[in-house]
């Protein structure tokens, strides 16, 4: 394989994770200062000291000269592993990183991808989310929410899992859309395991699977979690459709409001409004801080695509902007106003 600057980048970057003690956000404070390989090995230990505290700058001088040859050999295999199964790793340095993920402040400092890593840089993309257990009719709302997003142009972000997830990307799947699936795991691991086959539709089709894990990391308690920072960060607005009100989906809430991104929420039918599926929505709802709408209303969508595009404008960082630090100045307001959307039927009738 020709090592193009996207391979050596992320060589580099994941170089730097396998040093002793440089953990992700000492990776980010590193890569901001040094992104590349030859601005961080050429620098001198006083150059290092103006960018960094003393303890890591004297580190950094110190591994550099002794372990630094050992890291990057070990690096090239396994990015290599990655490109040889048709994996991307995408560096964070890397314009083709996707533009609306790089400015959160824990952003990945390298995304795997596999499928078609164009859609990464679309900033037209909201997150479908909810709970693995979703009711019959909450599985028909998400699938219709991804399914009218889609058809207007939105990528419909999601993470694989059974219930809301999977009805997100089937619904983006019909309509002729994209989707992208955030996974838990690395990529070299389908899970759950029944979803194999969506997710082989996905990379081979009409998205892309995305991890911030490489090959072979096993799982830990908060991946999932840690995850749904990824899921957020990749969109302009998060959709939860059921979940408790301590449900896994309500991270991607908390991570989106620190992310500063619109979240809205469907109103519950009517015929199963009392169901634990929406405990969750409720809560959210009655804190009025995030807009609910009508999931069967043409017009709310077009509300919803006319606020999108305000959220979108707001967003979108500068093309070399990769500090976190720049995100208030990027940010839409973190409070929007608790009426909803289907107040706008009520105005225009």
């Amino acid at each position: 394989m020709i090592k193009t600057d996207l391979w050596e980048n992320a060589v580099y970057l994941y170089a730097l994770s396998l040093l002793k003690g440089v953990g992700p956000q000492t990776l980010l404070r590193i890569t901001r200062s040094y992104p590349s390989a030859e601005a961080l090995t050429q620098a001198s230990l006083e150059e290092l000291h103006q960018s960094f505290d003393r303890k890591l700058a004297e580190y950094l001088h110190q591994t550099l000269e002794n372990n630094w040859p050992s890291a990057v050999n070990t690096a090239r295999e396994v990015i290599q592993k990655h490109v040889d199964k048709g994996v991307i790793p995408l560096p964070i340095t890397s314009e083709k990183y996707p533009p609306l993920l790089k400015p959160i402040s824990d952003a990945p400092v390298i995304l795997y991808a596999k499928g078609d890593i164009s859609i990464l840089q679309q900033t037209d993309a909201v997150a479908v989310v909810g709970t693995r257990e979703p009711t019959e009719q909450g599985v028909k709302i998400a699938h219709r929410i991804a399914r009218e997003c889609a058809s207007r142009g939105y990528v419909i972000v999601s993470g694989l899992a059974k219930g809301i997830d999977t009805a997100g990307h089937r619904g983006a799947l019909d309509a002729g859309g994209k989707t992208v699936a955030v996974f838990g795991t690395a990529l070299d691991k389908i899970y759950p395991a029944e979803n194999k086959e969506l997710a082989e539709k996905i990379s081979k089709e009409a998205g892309v699977l995305v991890s911030e894990l490489p090959f072979g990391q096993q799982g830990f308690k908060t991946a999932f979690v840690q995850r749904d920072r990824i899921q957020s960060g990749l969109s302009l607005c998060i959709i939860p459709v059921q979940t408790g009100c301590e449900g896994g989906t309500m991270h991607t809430v908390k991570f989106a409001r620190a992310q500063k991104r619109l979240i809205v929420c469907p109103r519950p039918a009517e015929a199963e409004k009392t169901a634990i599926q929406y405990e969750g929505i409720w809560c959210l709802i009655r804190e009025g801080k995030v807009q609910s709408f009508n999931a069967d209303s043409e017009q709310h969508y077009a509300a919803l695509i006319e606020k999108l595009r305000k959220v979108q404008a707001r967003l979108l960082p500068a093309p070399e902007e990769i500090r976190g630090e720049s995100e208030n100045a990027m940010a839409v307001d973190p409070k929007p106003p608790a009426r909803s959307l289907w107040d706008v039927e009520v105005e225009n009738s």
